[in-house]
């Protein structure tokens, strides 16, 4: 989805709203695709006295697995993003802008790197997630399996002895 930007930079006030969907169907995290329905993006670059600003919201739902039950979950999430585009950077390092000489902005890449950015890096159904159990891998969610899970490692035993 592009986005004609060039006439925005020469009047002051000037709004450009913009809405369509996004196909991230193609990323992949741990080894799954969690993008199942197409993310809806809905913004405007708008010009504030000659710095353009670009808002927009990103709604999707994520198809994952919990990292400690590994249950399989829906989730729907919204996020905010803003931007400040550009026609050209005076100075080096400058990684705070959207450089946009020709006018023209691609919000599909802009959006997909903004939400692989967001996107949490563990996955939890719920605060108060138990887990699985580390010796006969029951959820503990659903249920208490009863096993021992005190049992110290062999190595260890000698420090136990001396305490």
């Amino acid at each position: 989805m592009k986005l004609a930007i060039r006439r925005l930079f020469d009047i002051p006030g000037e709004v450009e709203n913009f809405s369509g969907s996004l196909d991230l169907s193609w990323i992949e995290r741990r080894g799954g695709h969690p993008f199942q329905t197409p993310v809806i993006v809905k913004g405007s670059a708008e010009n504030h006295t000659g710095i353009l600003t670009l808002s927009y919201t990103a709604s999707f739902q994520l198809s994952m697995t919990c990292d400690r039950c590994l249950k399989e979950l829906d989730k729907e999430l919204h996020y905010s993003f803003r931007h400040t585009l550009v026609r050209e950077i005076n100075s080096e390092g400058e990684d705070d802008y959207i450089l946009a000489p020709d006018g023209i902005i691609d919000i599909s890449e802009i959006a997909a790197t903004d939400i692989q950015l967001e996107l949490p890096a563990r996955f939890i159904c719920s605060q108060d997630c138990k887990g699985l159990c580390t010796v006969c891998g029951a959820n503990l969610n659903e249920r208490d399996c009863g096993c021992q899970k005190n049992t110290v490692d062999p190595r260890l035993e000698v420090l136990r002895k001396l305490l």
